[in-house]
């Protein structure tokens, strides 16, 4: 197993500090899409409608999807880490056969 620049192994699945932003903020558009989605359904279809109720079912229900809500942001970043890295470090080898062929059938 590799070793990171810390010193200790390296773990394909965990994330680097340039990567902590984006799972911030992937984490952030999950729970405002996923409040969102609760609120309609507990305003269209709710039996309550009075607002303390409803926003204390939209509180609740929401806050049962914030661990599966971080566990898929952290999957969406190291997914999306892997496919971009991926296939900037393929286009970038490519790129480097390219141009090296090319210099050596000039000289």
């Amino acid at each position: 197993m590799k070793s990171s620049k810390a010193g200790g192994p390296y773990s394909p699945v965990s994330i680097s500090k340039e990567l902590w932003p984006w799972c911030m903020f992937v984490i952030f558009v999950l729970t405002v899409a996923w409040t969102a989605l609760i609120a309609w359904a507990e305003v269209s279809g709710g039996i309550s409608q009075d607002v303390l109720n409803v926003s204390i079912a939209i509180g609740t229900k929401t806050a049962a999807g914030v661990p599966l809500i971080i566990i898929y942001s952290i999957i969406i970043v190291i997914v999306g880490n892997f496919i971009l890295g991926g296939g900037i470090m393929v286009t970038a080898r490519a790129t480097r056969d390219y141009l090296y062929d090319k210099i050596k059938r000039q000289r």
